[in-house]
C-alpha cells in the first residue's frame, strides 16, 4: 500500500472507529445519566433541602422502622404486624386503616397519632403516649394499654373488647360507642370521658356511663371500690411483664 492511499485510508478508519466509540459511550451515558440523576434527587431532595433523611419535611412525611433486615415504611394502609417500634418518637405519624398486630409499641410516643381504622390488636402498648391520637374505628381487642396515656383520644367506635386499661389515663377521650366489654378498667382514669347509649362498658362499670362528666371521677371511685379482689389478681395476672427496650 503505497503513502497515498495509506494516507486516504487512516482517517476514514479513525473515523469509523471514533463514530463507534461515541455511539457506545453516547448509549451508556444516555442509560447511566438519568439514574445517577434520579439518585441525587432522592439523596438531595426536591427543594434542595439536603440529604433526605435529615430533611424534617421528608422525616414527617416518611418514617422508616428497621425490621429484621429490612425496612418498612410507616405510611396508611402499611403492613406493620408484629413490628418492633418500643420507645421510638411516632408524633403525629399517619398510620390511617394500617396493620399493626401484635406490634410492640411500648412506651412508644404516638400523641396525635392517626390511627384511625388500624388493626391494633393484641399490641403492646405498655405506658404508650397516645394524647389526643385518632383511634377511631381501630380494633384494640385484647391489647396492652396499661399505664397508656389516652388523654383527649378519640375512640369513637373503636373496640376495646378484653383490652388492658389498667391505671390508664382515658380524662377527656371520646367513647361514644365503643366496645370495652371485658376490659380492665382497674384505677384507670374515666374523668370527663365522653360516652353514650352505645358505649359497651365492662361489668360492673355500667353506672359510669350514666354519670356526667363532674361526678364521672367520683362513680369510677366508687366502682372501683366494688370490684373484687378476684377481679384485681386476675388484672395482674394477666397483664404482661413489662419489655426492656433496647
Amino acid at each position: 500500500m503505497d503513502s497515498y492511499t495509506s494516507r486516504a485510508i487512516l482517517p476514514a478508519l479513525l473515523g469509523i472507529i471514533g463514530a463507534i466509540l461515541s455511539g457506545c459511550l453516547g448509549g451508556v451515558l444516555g442509560y447511566a445519566l438519568p439514574i445517577h440523576t434520579q439518585w441525587l434527587r432522592r439523596r438531595i431532595g426536591r427543594h434542595g433541602e439536603g440529604p433526605r433523611w435529615r430533611s424534617d419535611r421528608v422525616l414527617r412525611d416518611r418514617l422508616y422502622a428497621r425490621q429484621g433486615y429490612g425496612r418498612v415504611e410507616l405510611r396508611p394502609g402499611a403492613n406493620l404486624r408484629a413490628v418492633d417500634l418500643a420507645g421510638r418518637n411516632l408524633e403525629a405519624v399517619n398510620l390511617r386503616s394500617a396493620n399493626i398486630e401484635g406490634a410492640n409499641l411500648q412506651e412508644a410516643i404516638l400523641q396525635r397519632a392517626n390511627l384511625a381504622g388500624a388493626e391494633l390488636s393484641g399490641s403492646n402498648l405498655w405506658g404508650a403516649n397516645l394524647l389526643g391520637a385518632d383511634l377511631r374505628r381501630a380494633d384494640l381487642r385484647y391489647a396492652n394499654l396499661r399505664d397508656a396515656d389516652l388523654g383527649g383520644a378519640n375512640l369513637l367506635h373503636a373496640n376495646l373488647r378484653g383490652a388492658n386499661l389498667f391505671r390508664a389515663n382515658l380524662r377527656g377521650a371520646n367513647l361514644e360507642g365503643a366496645d370495652l366489654s371485658g376490659a380492665h378498667l382497674f384505677e384507670a382514669d374515666l374523668t370527663w370521658t365522653k360516652t353514650d347509649v352505645r358505649t359497651a362498658m365492662p361489668q360492673g362499670w355500667e353506672d359510669v356511663v350514666a354519670h356526667g362528666p363532674e361526678t364521672r371521677a367520683t362513680a369510677a371511685s366508687t366502682v372501683r371500690e366494688k370490684v373484687s379482689e378476684q377481679e384485681w389478681l386476675r388484672t395482674e395476672k394477666d397483664a404482661p411483664e413489662p419489655q426492656l427496650i433496647t
